[in-house]
């Protein structure tokens, strides 16, 4: 069994908030289809320019804040867990290597 000392606290920063942006940005475009649809249902065109404007920010919007925040919490994560890994000691893992039957 191996042990997990050490996180680089930028490289977590950069994956996190990667996912998250690309996560937002799916959630993002199902909000704003979901809306238009709705929109759509009610044939108010003039409700429907302003919901669609707005949501359209939201999908520009969100992944970007969303990246930002899931990396500032990467940095601030990564530097904790290396904090407390020194004092208490690491994740347990096992590692094992995989053989090809070729």
């Amino acid at each position: 069994m191996q042990e997990l000392r050490r996180i680089d606290p930028l490289t977590t920063a950069k994956l996190l908030g990667i996912t998250q942006a690309c996560l937002s940005f799916v959630f993002g475009v199902a909000m704003v289809v979901f809306a238009l649809i709705q929109g759509v249902l009610s044939i108010d065109l003039a409700s429907i320019w302003d919901m669609e404007t707005n949501l359209y920010g939201l999908v520009l919007l969100s992944p970007l804040l969303t990246a930002i925040g899931a990396y500032i919490t990467g940095i601030i994560f990564g530097s904790v867990y290396n904090w407390s890994a020194a004092k208490f000691g690491g994740i347990q893992i096992t590692i094992s290597t995989r053989r090809d039957n070729a």
